[in-house]
């Protein structure tokens, strides 16, 4: 009997170290998300199929940046359903600006709520998108922006997938004009990869504007050298479970306090 109890111990961990290692490999061989996954396949020269492409289309209103997040960020109402927990934060701190809006994907989310908010864009293909849907966009690089308005004059301030484009310089930059044009009670609010998770960190590389992964600890540190009173990570789409979302949550969000 003792035999066969410890034959079914071993036999349970062994299965659980199977799984372990099955979860491990496919973070190991993830590939990243595209919104067409046949579009980067083609017949190659020894008549099989390898990545490649024939002829590639380009919108109306396209530059190369909008071209790739097309295809690698998703369309737009994918994008829509991955922030739709952002916008009810910002209820009682308006105005909002959306530094990096993009294709304007949040500011559709925020005008349906009756949020008040602005994009600001370098890309001028980017702002013209977002525009032609109705929204008030600026084109301009966001510090230089925000270091234009008065202090104390936003309720908010938001960004998703964008302070990974940025020089720690920069973002040190865009944090501490955040906290001054905050009025006291204000947020901050800024969505990135998350580099705890394996699958994460490796298609991380995949968009070659990204400049590095920035740890949810760092950006903490980060805010709290800032000024902010208070600062917390969140996993927006994560189980609830800190420490699994940590290691597996694709990305993350850090909300500071002014």
């Amino acid at each position: 009997m003792a035999f066969l109890s410890r034959r079914r111990g071993i036999l349970a961990r062994l299965a659980v170290l199977e799984l372990r290692l099955h979860t491990l490999t496919e973070e190991l061989n993830a590939e990243p998300y595209r919104s067409d996954p046949e579009s980067l396949l083609t017949t190659g020269r020894t008549g099989k199929v390898t990545l490649g492409f024939d002829a590639a289309s380009r919108a109306d209103l396209s530059s190369a940046y909008a071209g790739f997040e097309d295809v690698f960020r998703g369309s737009e109402a994918k994008v829509r359903e991955l922030l739709q927990p952002y916008p009810e934060m910002f209820n009682h701190h308006e105005p909002v600006v959306d530094v990096g809006c993009g294709r304007g994907e949040f500011l559709d989310l925020a005008a349906q709520a009756g949020i008040s908010a602005l994009g600001v864009d370098s890309d001028a293909s980017m702002a013209e998108r977002a525009r032609l849907k109705g929204h008030s966009v600026v084109c301009a690089d966001a510090n230089e922006y925000l270091e234009r308005l008065a202090d104390g004059s936003l309720g908010g301030i938001f960004s998703a997938q964008v302070i990974e484009h940025m020089a720690i310089d920069q973002l040190r930059q865009l944090l501490g004009a955040s906290y001054l044009k905050l009025r006291m009670g204000g947020i901050f609010l800024a969505e990135t990869v998350n580099p705890h998770s394996i699958q994460a960190a490796k298609v991380f590389w995949l968009d070659v504007t990204h400049r590095q992964p920035i740890f949810p600890e760092a950006m903490l540190l980060l805010c709290r050298d800032s000024g902010f009173r208070k600062a917390e990570i969140f996993f927006p789409f994560g189980t609830g479970e800190f420490q699994y979302d940590r290691r597996h949550a694709d990305s993350y969000a850090v909300i500071a306090h002014k």
